[in-house]
């Protein structure tokens, strides 16, 4: 095989190789809004890891307890297996006098449920059917079925609402992190396009659907990623230099 030819075939699999790892390095993003409630979901696949970050992006004043974010309902062909849950950077613990608290103690992941058309939960509401304790904590589990250790929107203001939402915390302001162990055969792309929000105590309560974002997003590359165009790309300028050397000669 020609020298030029081999090069070219090593550039072509480094450039693979790169856009491989920017596809798999993307989470996919859902966005759902309807009045004054809106959230997102994030997920994000890295390796068995399977990182959820959810976010109540409404800029509304959180009023009454259905304005409180308590659950995301997906789908997927494989049962997960709940890690632990977290505060977001930025965010903070509400109506709990400054005590810090585990998130994980108040959220329940269940598979197999039945939550709005959807076969996959995280709630701290425990309104899903088949999902009635805490699994995202180390420690003993709770019985869900409150407000409490919900999320609260990043407009909230701490000093209004009624006692529905004032005197239920722990509550959270305004995204919490769940870490999931996936298996090997799990994907993102199954979770299909688009996914549910829950609202307040009951699935009677506000329930609104989130839409992939658009695909045509250009996803920002990692550095690993710019190592390898970086590397293609040399061989190539080599290739050229060699090839140009030989003419001269």
């Amino acid at each position: 095989m020609p020298q030029r030819t081999r090069i070219a075939l090593i550039f072509a699999v480094f450039l693979l190789a790169a856009f491989s790892s920017v596809l798999e390095a993307s989470p996919i993003i859902y966005y759902g809004s309807s009045g004054s409630l809106a959230a997102s979901a994030s997920f994000d696949l890295s390796g068995s890891t399977l990182t959820i970050v959810l976010t109540n992006t409404s800029n509304s004043d959180v009023l009454v307890p259905s304005d409180v974010l308590t659950g995301l309902g997906f789908n997927t062909d494989f049962r997960l297996d709940p890690s632990s849950a977290s505060l977001k950077a930025g965010s903070f613990v509400s109506y709990n006098n400054g005590v810090p608290v585990d998130p994980g103690i108040g959220w329940g992941y269940g598979y197999g449920v039945n939550a709005m058309g959807m076969n996959s939960a995280i709630s701290a509401s425990g309104a899903v059917n088949g999902l009635g304790h805490s699994n995202f904590f180390s420690g003993n589990g709770r019985a869900l079925g409150w407000l409490d250790y919900g999320i609260l929107s990043l407009g909230d203001d701490v000093l209004t609402g009624n006692q529905g939402v004032t005197k239920k915390g722990p509550l959270f302001n305004n995204s919490l992190v769940f870490t999931l162990i996936a298996p090997e055969e799990f994907a993102l792309d199954e979770i299909g396009s688009y996914v549910s929000f829950f609202y307040g105590t009951s699935l009677n309560d506000p329930t609104i659907k989130g839409f992939k974002q658009d695909a045509a997003t250009p996803p920002v590359p990692e550095p690993n990623t710019f190592v390898l165009l970086g590397t293609g790309i040399g061989l190539l300028v080599f290739a050229k230099r060699r090839s140009l050397i030989k003419k001269l000669q």
